[in-house]
């Protein structure tokens, strides 16, 4: 059943929405349609009709309204909307993976704001209702982390402070491995960053009488972050439909460190040497947030930071601050970028005989994907 005044939407394709926005007809289900109604949007197309979107099940037909209230046309992140009274798709030279029929208004009882109301800078708030009926996202990030770590360490009774930079730390990797992975749901997320390091470093200095001596440091550590979170909103800094914008999220979750550690010192002239092991582990919280920052269609930036440790699993305070930059573009029939960056991690560990001050600092590079 079609309501009087609409037009017939058929939808080819399942999954997630090609552009989404807030209206005054949010939440409107139509009779004998499985889909609450939960996302509009007006689009201008080269004759200047206006058209509303929806996305829905594979194979759902969907009746829209007779017109539409407040909206604007928001495209997702890598996507460009065109099209004809009947089909808009993505114009980035890829195949979409979504493809949305678009069907004609018929002006009815809802009178469509000017122009200049629609373009007026505006704070959109986030939807709890979205989680329902939005689909879900998945993005993924392999990157590489070129820092220096200056760290000082004790392990029982030994205590060193080694000035490690990128090319101490290059020469002692043994393996190395970085990805992040976030799915999200509407405006709510989880996500993961891993970091894992094996390395051996080996430092040879003169003892006493000159008597040649040796330092060997041993690791293997994982570096885990987790948690969950929430897009408060987002925040258009211009007057067009294509002005850049700002979405703020701030996340909940916890910092997991678990490093195996061997020391060795080889004997000096008097015999004193030795071995030390330990294993470090802690699981303490921390509270950040995010700035994700949409400037066109090809780039956008990432800035965040987070806090932690507040005494929890040993852990006096840990605190981080990144920023990226990303370039957008299609690699495999899929969503790609490519990003760099800046990222800087401080963590104060203190448990009776062993303790971990460490600050990792420096340049990030990396792809993502996104689904």
């Amino acid at each position: 059943m079609t309501p009087p005044g609409s037009s017939r939407i058929a939808l080819t394709k399942p999954h997630k929405p090609v552009i989404s926005c807030v209206s005054d007809t949010v939440g409107a289900k139509w009779p004998d349609d499985p889909l609450t109604f939960s996302k509009l949007v007006t689009v201008d197309n080269p004759s200047q009709v206006p058209a509303v979107a929806i996305w829905g099940p594979e194979g759902t037909s969907l009746a829209g309204p007779g017109g539409v209230g407040s909206c604007e046309a928001r495209a997702v992140r890598g996507w460009k909307l065109y099209g004809t009274d009947s089909q808009m798709k993505g114009a980035l030279g890829m195949k979409p993976t979504i493809i949305v029929l678009v069907g004609l208004l018929h002006v009815g009882s809802l009178a469509a704001p000017s122009l200049a109301q629609e373009n007026t800078p505006k704070l959109e708030w986030a939807s709890l209702s979205a989680i329902e009926v939005e689909p879900w996202r998945f993005s993924g990030n392999v990157y590489g982390w070129l820092p220096d770590a200056p760290i000082d360490l004790q392990v029982g009774g030994l205590a060193v402070s080694i000035p490690e930079d990128f090319l101490t730390i290059l020469q002692a990797l043994n393996m190395a491995a970085m990805f992040e992975a976030e799915v999200h749901k509407g405006p709510l997320g989880v996500f993961a960053s891993a970091v894992y390091y094996r390395g051996k470093i080996v430092e040879r200095f003169p003892g006493l009488l000159g008597v040649a001596r040796t330092f060997t440091l041993k690791e293997d550590a994982w570096l885990v972050k987790y948690g969950a979170s929430y897009d408060v909103g987002r925040l258009r800094l211009g007057s067009g439909s294509d002005s850049p914008t700002v979405t703020f999220q701030p996340y909940f979750g916890a910092l997991y460190l678990h490093d195996d550690i061997r020391m060795d010192l080889s004997p000096g002239i008097f015999g004193v040497g030795g071995s030390v092991t330990t294993t470090i582990e802690f699981n303490t919280p921390i509270i950040g947030a995010n700035t994700l920052w949409a400037l066109t269609d090809r780039w956008s930036l990432r800035l965040g930071g987070n806090y932690g440790g507040f005494g929890v699993d040993n852990v006096d305070d840990t605190y981080e601050l990144a920023g990226t930059v990303h370039y957008h573009f299609d690699m495999w029939a899929v969503s790609a970028n490519a990003f760099a960056g800046y990222r800087y991690l401080h963590l104060d560990y203190d448990k009776s005989s062993d303790k971990l001050h460490l600050d990792i600092k420096g340049p990030v590079i990396g792809l993502g994907f996104e689904f």
